[in-house]
């Protein structure tokens, strides 16, 4: 039988696999901490050759629209990232990432909080966020989180003419978790400060708190704590993992294990009030991006998020 063009036309449309749902339509998210240190202090790195890590990288993101990265601290690797993706997309790469305070020695942060927001949508407008509370130099030596200036970003993004949405990029303390505690309002009041009540909401980042099945039903454990604490101020939030996938672990921390390991990188989800229009969670994926080189390009998954609205 010989089918004519308009049938050939409508079989692709029908039958070809799609990564993605229709533009105009949807949007992809991934939250990955690439683990990228500067190359004085690059022997910390769990995964080793980090400029070969740094090209795959920008290979594995590209598919995605709003691109969440943690622990990409040196500005060298963080322009090369921007500059590859904009090649990538043809397009603008359009970004916002930590900044050290200003001041005597930086007021003491060796570094930048490491949080990167790489967007194809404009943005509007942005803020940021360091940290009062964190673990101090007197306390952990080098191994004090503090030492960089961890934080929050937030970006407004003008995905379309009849959607604006608020995102937010965090990196929480990893050493403490009594400051911890005390970021998770912090991050807080600064979602309260800064969102728009009338645009969806997307929180992502290594929060550096256990999220596994067995916090989910511990009503006092930090990550319901977390929960509690952004609630108050994104009313409806959802931890988009659970959500989706109620009785899977979703573990971010290990590459080699069959769960994942420990939880502790998240997407996170609020949308207005009795909104028209709100952002779906459509897919929710935990990837290791493996590779026969390194092992893996880091020594965090990735979480991978799809959207419709």
């Amino acid at each position: 039988m010989k089918l004519c063009p308009y049938a050939l036309v409508l079989f692709f449309c029908l039958f070809t696999p799609q990564s993605r749902l229709s533009a105009g339509e949807s949007m992809a998210a991934i939250s990955y901490n690439v683990q990228l240190f500067p190359p004085l202090i690059g022997f910390i790195n769990k995964r080793g050759e980090p400029n070969y890590r740094l090209q795959q990288i920008v290979e594995a993101i590209a598919p995605f629209d709003v691109i969440a990265l943690q622990e990409l601290f040196h500005s060298d690797y963080r322009e090369q990232l921007i500059k590859n993706l904009s090649q990538r997309w043809n397009a603008p790469a359009h970004s916002v990432y930590g900044k050290k305070p200003a001041g005597f020695f930086n007021n003491g942060f060796l570094t930048s909080s490491g949080c990167v927001l790489v967007s194809r949508f404009p943005i509007a407008q942005q803020q940021q966020l360091v940290f009062e509370h964190r673990s101090r130099f007197i306390d952990y030596g080098f191994r004090a989180d503090g030492l960089a200036a961890k934080g929050v970003l937030h970006a407004r993004l003008i995905v379309d003419k009849s959607l604006k949405l608020d995102v937010y990029v965090t990196h929480l303390e990893a050493r403490d978790e009594t400051i911890r505690l005390q970021q998770f309002q912090e991050l807080a009041d600064f979602i309260h400060n800064t969102a728009d009540r009338n645009n969806p909401l997307l929180l992502l980042g290594d929060m550096n708190t256990r999220g596994n099945l067995r916090y989910q039903t511990e009503s006092d454990s930090p990550y319901q704590l977390l929960l509690q604490s952004l609630r108050r101020s994104a009313p409806g939030l959802i931890d988009i993992w659970p959500s989706l996938h109620p009785l899977k672990e979703g573990g971010t921390s290990e590459q080699s294990f069959i769960d994942g390991g420990r939880r502790i990188d998240y997407i996170m989800l609020a949308n207005p009030p009795d909104s028209e229009a709100p952002l779906l969670p459509q897919t929710i994926r935990v990837e290791p991006f493996l590779d026969s080189r390194v092992e893996a390009l880091s020594d965090h998954n990735a979480v991978i998020a799809e959207f419709s609205w």
